[in-house]
């Protein structure tokens, strides 16, 4: 019994860093499973570092009949008894794959942003923030759960420090759709009010 950990994205991302965090998580808790990813994807490396299970699963499109194939020849070799799917081409992948088939993996849709048209689909879905749960309960997602973007920790307990004023800071690509003018906003607020 396996889980599959799907994610086709083969630039580095929030999706792709996500993907490698559950993989690590896994293998960290000892849970079996095996992480499908693109060819030449920017994961390859790290997974291949941490020594944790891979394989490639070439796909070509969204709708791949022969990428569908694999990855259901692939969830029987393993026994699959799950899929988490990281984004849309995942998701769309392995609904593909198992179409009308049972028994099946439980298909699990891993939301990194709102784009959710698919995720209704699943058998269940994780978004990284209470927002995003909600927006996929309200888009008619079942059974959804959150679970925030893992935090790698050093290996010893850090003691916080006391600093006034605390340090306030934030991380992600420096892009419209990540919000920083939000957060820049903000504590132009908290900074005005002293």
């Amino acid at each position: 019994m396996t889980i599959l950990n799907l994610m086709l994205g083969r630039k580095r991302g929030g999706l792709e860093q996500a993907a490698l965090d559950y993989a690590e998580a896994l293998a960290a808790a000892q849970i079996p499973a095996l992480t499908l990813i693109a060819p030449s994807a920017w994961v390859e490396a790290p997974l291949a570092s941490a020594h944790v299970n891979y394989q490639t699963l070439p796909n070509f499109a969204r709708f791949d009949p022969l990428a569908a194939y694999r990855l259901r020849r692939i969830a029987a070799r393993v026994q699959a008894t799950a899929i988490l799917c990281h984004g849309n081409r995942a998701v769309a992948l392995a609904l593909m794959a198992f179409k009308g088939r049972t028994p099946r993996p439980a298909i699990i849709a891993v939301a990194h942003n709102y784009s959710v048209r698919r995720f209704v689909q699943a058998d269940a879905c994780f978004a990284i923030t209470e927002h995003l749960a909600a927006h996929l309960r309200q888009s008619g997602a079942p059974s959804v759960s959150i679970m925030p973007n893992m935090v790698r920790l050093p290996p010893t307990p850090l003691r916080p420090a006391r600093r006034t004023p605390p340090i306030i800071g934030s991380m992600g690509r420096f892009v419209g759709k990540k919000g920083f003018e939000h957060l820049i906003h903000a504590l132009a607020i908290v900074r005005d009010r002293g």
